[in-house]
């Protein structure tokens, strides 16, 4: 009988423990909208508050906080005013239901609860940007950039450059590293330099680089190589690389990368149009620029060419195609046989194998804006004899001038012979000079036009 009463008041008590227990969690989890009292979070107090009031007050509380770079305990930069967008939204909720785990805990020790929520950036401000890019340690002199080990594509040894370790800062990874520092309630950062270099991501042992060794030397070292005269130009194997895809053991060629290849080679080596040193019959070396004469490749013809010659992928040297050609394919490509004008001092020379055939006074365009006679190096289309000129006057006027010998250069203005004129030379061509033609007495203008032919080139400068 004592013992089933003994029974019997222990099961009460039990009960009425647990149902206190129950009334006291109910009682709390009511209330488990607000943090606890006693609830830091990050160091802030956020005892009572709601979420929207604690997400509100860190925020607050870190766009407050400013962060400084240390270097041998001296500040040496620093950033304020971040102005970021956050994202704190989940870890804060895990914050509010952690704070609920264990409500006897904290209500019966009246312990200080200590939680920590990531300040997650959603958003970094210019501002901040700009900041961060003025610190001094970002503009050092005397850097040493860090470099990758490579391939070396510029000739067919294929060699493996070393990597370079430099002393430049890796941006990313310093800006990274402060980002996360703020994130995570850290507003100092001791500067080690070295920490912050730049490291190479691919090393001479990087097994890749011995795998596109060994691609290289089997697929890119072709020697195909254009003649220019004087001058040789191989195709590299970085060009060939672009040119070169390798699927599945199956190798193909990119017609684009070598339409744009012959494209930069006739860039580099077509002179039509271009600017010539040239030194004067006068002894004076002037700049020329401009004019029909000169090397223009064959593009397409090319492109046709090289195509077919890396699908084989034999050695081979060529010299292109061209639309036109020059008296010479070396660098000089005017040679030693051309007519010469010189604007400023009025005269005409013409050499053919480097000999002075004849040299001659001469009037040309007046220097107006219509009249003038346009430098550069042209390129003579034909000539004729007993040709009628005919044109517009200064006064708007049509004339007809009958010439012995034409020969033309440059649109409507070439060289030939005016049996109107009764002198040449000296400053004429100023108020009485030609409508841009070469005018020059007839002897100089029979001897120009019995040794010039088709393609000669006739240099004008001043």
């Amino acid at each position: 009988m004592k013992r089933s009463v003994l029974i019997f008041v222990c099961v009460c008590a039990l009960f009425l423990l647990f149902s206190g227990v129950l009334v006291f969690a109910q009682n709390h989890m009511s209330v488990s909208k607000n943090f606890p009292k006693n609830t830091f979070i990050n160091g802030v107090d956020c005892s009572n508050l709601d979420f929207e009031e604690a997400e509100e007050l860190l925020i607050k509380e870190w766009e407050n906080r400013e962060f400084v770079i240390t270097q041998d305990n001296e500040e040496i930069g620093n950033i304020k005013d971040f102005n970021f967008e956050y994202d704190i939204e989940d870890p804060l909720n895990e914050a509010l239901l952690h704070s609920a785990v264990n409500p006897l805990y904290t209500h019966v020790k009246k312990q200080q609860n200590n939680l920590f929520v990531p300040m997650n950036i959603s958003r970094i401000s210019d501002s901040f940007k700009k900041q961060f890019s003025r610190l001094d340690m970002l503009h050092q002199n005397n850097v040493t950039k860090t470099k990758n080990a490579y391939v070396d594509m510029s000739d067919n040894d294929f060699d493996i450059v070393k990597e370079v370790y430099g002393n430049n800062i890796d941006r990313d990874l310093f800006f990274d590293t402060i980002i996360s520092n703020i994130e995570n309630n850290i507003f100092s950062l001791e500067y080690i330099k070295k920490d912050f270099y730049e490291k190479p991501t691919i090393t001479s042992e990087s097994p890749s680089l011995f795998t596109k060794q060994e691609y290289c030397r089997q697929y890119l070292s072709m020697e195909i190589t254009y003649d220019f005269e004087d001058r040789k130009e191989t195709v590299a194997p970085y060009d060939l690389n672009k040119m070169i895809v390798v699927k599945a053991g199956m190798v193909s060629v990119e017609k684009d990368a070598v339409e744009e290849y012959i494209k930069s080679l006739a860039a580099e080596y077509d002179t039509v149009d271009s600017t010539r040193i040239f030194e004067g019959s006068d002894g004076i070396t002037v700049e020329v620029s401009g004019g029909t004469y000169g090397w223009m490749m064959d593009q397409k013809a090319e492109t046709e060419w090289l195509y077919k010659a890396v699908k084989k992928g034999k050695n081979v040297q060529r010299q292109p195609e061209y639309i036109q050609t020059a008296f010479s394919r070396s660098e000089n490509d005017i040679g030693d046989s051309y007519v010469e004008i010189d604007l400023g001092n009025q005269r005409m020379w013409m050499y053919k194998n480097g000999q002075l055939i004849v040299s001659s006074s001469v009037v040309t365009g007046t220097p107006t804006k219509n009249k003038p006679t346009y430098s550069g190096t042209y390129r003579l289309p034909y000539k004729q004899r007993n040709r009628v000129l005919r044109g517009e006057d200064w006064d708007g006027s049509r004339y007809e001038s009958p010439v012995k010998y034409w020969m033309p250069f440059h649109g409507g203005q070439g060289l030939h012979d005016a049996p109107w004129r009764k002198s040449f030379g000296g400053s004429i061509y100023v108020r009485n000079g030609s409508h841009g033609c070469v005018n020059m007495p007839e002897y100089a203008a029979a001897t120009v036009y019995a040794n010039i032919y088709t393609g000669y080139p006739v240099v004008v400068h001043y």
